[in-house]
């Protein structure tokens, strides 16, 4: 059965280093959450943007998706 439309969207393409991949993949799979959405998280609420309606809330892990700020300034 095909996925309910999921509004605009845009593909980001980047490549990263294998280490850092295979952590959002553990990371995602804890959310039960796939890459993608994992990600569109992350970066929602890193960037201060509501969190598309298509993926759950309120998840464990949720924390763990915003990086300290001394990580974040450090990352910067």
């Amino acid at each position: 059965m095909p996925q309910p439309h999921r509004g605009d969207r845009k593909p980001v393409n980047f490549l990263t280093p294998s280490s850092l991949r295979d952590e959002v993949d553990r990371r995602a799979h804890r959310a039960g959450l796939s890459r993608g959405d994992y990600l569109t998280r992350l970066l929602a609420i890193e960037h201060g943007f509501p969190v598309p309606s298509y993926i759950p809330n309120g998840q464990p892990g949720d924390a763990q998706l915003r990086l300290p700020d001394s990580e974040a300034q450090m990352s910067a």
